[in-house]
């Protein structure tokens, strides 16, 4: 990682726009940056803990942030894709980086609010060797874009934003969830909830990650019933 950050620095290549070498790089055949190129291809890029180390030290230069404080351990997403059957649809719609679904084989679709981090997301990828697997990225809002996608998809994977902290407060949202219908402020979580049954096809499996309030909490009795 040291020698990959080296190279760059020694290229006079900025940290804002290290990214965009990197993936210029992994994502075509030109022969500029033949040193990069070089490190690179000495890669194990069958060690995933290897690759989402090396992922995790540029994107957090990219982002400014620790990503060791939100990154999901790869051991849960290798155990989502073990109950997966392949060559299926799968959607992760509060994506983020796109860890829950690096291990599907299958296509994978994957929406995140945040430009900066679909950009990871395909940086991600990138590093892992998929630029050539059924992959489908966009930047949306997903609990605002969603109802002409209904039963779209064979598997939802999630790990969404939850806690009283991260609410919606707006009406047009609240208005197209049973959940968020006739109240002032709804958990984000919660609606992420709601929103993965409807974007899953009759008979699909949804696999989320949720605080256990939402299962046991008697103020969560309505997202008990809604999963009922």
């Amino acid at each position: 990682m040291d020698e990959i950050n080296q190279a760059l620095h020694n290229l006079g290549v900025n940290q804002d726009d290290r990214l965009d070498v990197l993936m210029k790089i992994l994502n075509t055949k030109a022969d500029d940056y033949k040193e990069l190129r070089d490190i690179l291809g000495k890669l194990n890029y069958s060690n995933h803990e290897l690759i989402q180390e090396l992922f995790m030290k540029i994107g957090s230069k990219y982002t400014k942030k620790d990503l060791d404080q939100f990154y999901t351990p790869l051991t849960i997403s290798k155990f989502i894709s073990m109950w997966m059957k392949p060559g299926k649809k799968a959607i992760d719609p509060a994506g983020g980086t796109g860890d829950l679904l690096v291990f599907y084989n299958g296509h994978r679709t994957i929406w995140d609010i945040d430009e900066r981090v679909v950009k990871l997301c395909n940086f991600n990828y990138s590093l892992r060797g998929s630029a050539d697997l059924q992959i489908s990225t966009d930047c949306k809002d997903s609990l605002q874009d969603w109802e002409h996608l209904v039963e779209t998809w064979d598997y939802v994977t999630m790990n969404p934003p939850f806690g009283t902290n991260t609410t919606i407060k707006d009406e047009n949202i609240l208005k197209n969830f049973v959940l968020g219908r006739n109240r002032k402020k709804q958990e984000i979580g919660l609606l992420f909830i709601e929103l993965g049954i409807n974007l899953l096809k009759k008979n699909g499996t949804m696999f989320v990650i949720v605080p256990t309030g939402y299962l046991n909490n008697k103020q969560n009795k309505e997202v008990r019933e809604l999963l009922l």
